[in-house]
């Protein structure tokens, strides 16, 4: 079963405790092998969800969990003393299951997004990963050309006459220089635009 390591229910208060040690059953409980029934709601339930997954309904997975909560419902019925399985154990192992598929969709969900991540940083073309990779370029352009559009608009501001085009390219560092033209579009193209055109000089609008 899967449980949540934290829980917002902590506190510095201890709940009280009559200091008794557990009463497990007795050891003539365990003497013999014999047959553990269990109440007729947990019967119902592992034969409703069988005829389900024969039927290609619900997920394999949850044909173990019911196993599993078996399980879980006769250690609480040891803890409280007992060597049987009653109602109230089914029903509380069921709240206890409820809290386990969550968990579990949780580590699933975390554990895809982890694998997602993981190839982005790779750069691997393939599946989510290369999806993941376009979008980072697509962002990083984005980025690149408002860095750009922020420079050149500086340079126009420190020449309030304007600059042509050519002007502004050789004005920009190497690294920039290819998207200058790039940059210029697109505060031209703007609503409403950033700069403009006066001949071949650029000024701010």
């Amino acid at each position: 079963m899967w449980f949540p390591s934290t829980d917002k229910r902590i506190s510095r208060d201890r709940p009280e405790w009559d200091g008794k040690p557990l009463q497990l059953p007795e050891a003539k409980v365990w003497r013999y092998k014999r047959t553990l029934e269990v109440p007729e709601a947990a019967v119902d339930l592992i034969l409703d969800e069988h005829v389900k997954r024969q039927q290609g309904q619900g997920d394999a997975l949850d044909g173990h969990a019911l196993f599993v909560r078996e399980k879980f419902a006769f250690a609480l019925a040891v803890l409280d003393g007992r060597g049987f399985l009653n109602d109230e154990d089914w029903e509380l192992s069921g709240i206890a299951m409820k809290v386990s598929d969550a968990t579990r969709e949780w580590v699933a969900a975390a554990k895809d997004q982890a694998a997602r991540d993981d190839a982005a940083d790779r750069g691997m073309l393939l599946g989510v990963s290369h999806q993941a990779a376009e979008e980072e370029k697509t962002h990083r352009h984005i980025h690149r050309v408002n860095r750009v559009a922020g420079w050149v608009l500086c340079k126009l501001k420190d020449n309030p006459r304007g600059l042509t085009g050519g002007a502004l390219n050789k004005l920009a560092p190497s690294r920039d220089r290819s998207m200058v033209s790039t940059a210029i579009k697109f505060l031209a193209e703007q609503d409403p635009p950033k700069i403009k055109l006066s001949g071949k000089v650029w000024t701010r609008a």
